[in-house]
This record gives C-alpha cells, structure tokens and sequence, in this order.
C-alpha cells in the first residue's frame, strides 16, 4: 500500500516495499532539537526585563537593558506577561475552534481532499479531534503510542479516506491518509 499524504515529523512518502524515503531518523531528531532550541531563544526575547531609566536631562526611557547612568527601576512586567500569555492562549484556543469548523464543514458534505483534513487536524487536541470527527472506526497502540484510525469522505475519486492519527502531549502529530 503507498501513502498518499503524511504530515508531522513521520515518513513523508512510503513505496509499496515500505521502505522510508525520508532523512534518517537521527537526522530528523537533530532538526527537530535545532528548531526547538530557536523557538525557546526567540520567545524568551519577548519576555525580557524592563528597565526605568532617568538621565541627567530628566527624561524618562524606558528599556531592556540596565541602566549606564543616571537612577533605574526595575519594573515589575509580570502582569504583562500574564495577559501576553493569556492572549497567546486565547489565540490559540481560536484557532482550534476554526480548523473544528472547516473540518465540520468538509463531513457535512463538502467533501473536502484529504490533504485538507491533514492539514486541519495536525496540532488540534485529541478531544476536540474525537468531538469533531465522531468516535474512531478503529484503534491501535503501537509502541506505547495510542493510533487511531477515522474515514472520512472526501472529493477524490474513491470517495473515502482512512485517516491515522497519532497524538504527543494530547495533540495530534502525525497524521497520514490512505
């Protein structure tokens, strides 16, 4: 059987001989730290300290670093970060409910590729996928891993595709369709 789609970290297109022709998996566990590592550098930038800074002349600047002259406070920005967090949070939850919707949208008829439901369903939680697609029509624990399978409808020709989805942290990580 040859994969049509497959996305997450996982193989990208499978042969019938099932062979992998994706970078190794130690190249891939690299490039996954390697991009772990710059997303924690650059969203620890937006939660820098503040730094109240008044110079000889009397004006007040407010920056990131401390202060080279004149008297500084160190501003107490922990309630700015907690509505920055909120709101990332928020913008978040928003987003789930919107990819529910189009998937929704794709089942009640408007039968959607299954490119689309992959695209759809990677990074939504596990409950909000059982939610939206109903109960899966079978699973399986591969490896310690919780797999489960949901067929949906879709606008190519064979009418209906197999999707598999498995979860890390409770979200949906790779998801590939038959």
């Amino acid at each position: 059987m040859k994969k049509i789609l497959t996305t997450g970290s996982g193989a990208i297109d499978k042969s019938s001989t099932g062979r992998n022709s994706d970078r190794p998996e130690a190249a891939k566990t690299m490039l996954g730290g390697a991009l772990s590592a710059c997303l924690l550098l650059a969203s620890s930038a937006a939660y820098a300290d503040v730094y109240r800074c008044s110079g000889a002349d009397g004006r007040t600047v407010y920056q990131e670093a401390p202060c080279t002259t004149g008297s500084q406070r160190k501003l107490d920005d922990a309630p700015a970060k907690a509505r920055q967090s909120a709101e990332v949070a928020g913008n978040n939850e928003q987003e789930e409910v919107r990819k529910a919707g189009m998937l929704k949208w794709c089942l009640s008829g408007n039968k959607c590729d299954a490119a689309t439901y992959a695209m759809y369903l990677r990074g939504m939680q596990k409950f909000l996928v059982i939610e939206t697609l109903g109960p899966p029509a079978s699973v399986q624990n591969i490896g310690g891993d919780e797999v489960q399978y949901f067929n949906v409808p879709t606008s190519e020709g064979r009418m209906k595709a197999r999707l598999q989805v498995i979860y890390l942290y409770g979200k949906a990580d790779k998801v590939n369709a038959y």
